[in-house]
């Protein structure tokens, strides 16, 4: 629901990952992310609507639900970057009003879960004021949309390029267990070679090049996420909590 200034809210602990992560298997990051989440997670992109509409994703799970980084505890394993998606809650920014002059109007919203008038943190004084630590999350929130934009027209720019490929992920576990992921996508390593001068050079010029071999390089840990998945195969989970 739309952010009222006078909810007091209940604030994610550091590490501690929302609840609503602990079953997402794949979530959005912007290109600003690539090199620190290449150090953890293969980074993929997924195909929208449009014929040029893909969206980066990073890989958490090797099935449906299965989010390999939520620990026991129900923290996010601390070894690793958390990602601005799963920061940002309980916010997020939603586009109002399309037909906007200077763009999309975009509302800050907070999940209702959040609420807690009893110990909940406020965000803004008794004078309608945002206090400092409002001003460092409206500020991440802003920046983070902003460049999950810039992000889809970095994909937009590799598709025309013709540099993507689908691929599939398959795997043949120990103790009967088949793994497969499809429908994502990926830069064609042949492709670049191939490249004109003048293509190049505006990849290098819009400073896209880092973040395509932050994406390649990437694609190694899909060998880390079967690491964490195979206790899977080789005894099965007793309880909710083994599962990750």
């Amino acid at each position: 629901m739309p952010l009222d200034k006078d909810f007091r809210l209940r604030l994610p602990e550091a590490g501690e990952a929302p609840r609503f992560c602990h079953s997402l298997h794949a979530i959005p990051i912007s290109a600003a992310e690539f090199p620190a989440a290449m150090r953890d997670y293969p980074i993929v992109l997924v195909r929208r609507s449009g014929d040029f509409d893909y969206t980066p994703m990073i890989i958490l799970g090797l099935r449906e639900g299965q989010n390999l980084f939520v620990m026991g505890d129900g923290k996010w394993d601390r070894r690793t970057y958390v990602p601005a998606y799963v920061r940002r809650y309980p916010f997020c920014l939603v586009e109002t009003d399309q037909s906007a002059a200077n763009g999309p109007e975009r509302l800050i919203c907070v999940d209702p879960d959040a609420i807690d008038e009893g110990t909940g943190r406020r965000m803004f004084d008794e004078s309608g004021e945002p206090l400092p630590h409002w001003n460092i999350i409206e500020r991440m929130l802003y920046e983070y949309e902003d460049d999950i934009s810039l992000s889809r027209d970095m994909c937009r720019f590799f598709s025309q390029l013709e540099l993507l490929e689908p691929f599939t992920l398959r795997a043949e576990l120990v103790g009967g267990f088949s793994l497969s992921m499809e429908n994502l996508y990926r830069i064609n390593r042949q492709r670049l070679p191939e490249l004109s001068y003048g293509d190049m050079r505006d990849l290098v010029g819009k400073g896209y090049l880092d973040y395509l071999y932050a994406h390649l390089f990437s694609q190694d840990n899909f060998h880390r996420l079967l690491g964490r998945r195979s206790f899977f195969a080789a005894e099965p989970p007793a309880s909710s909590k083994q599962y990750n």
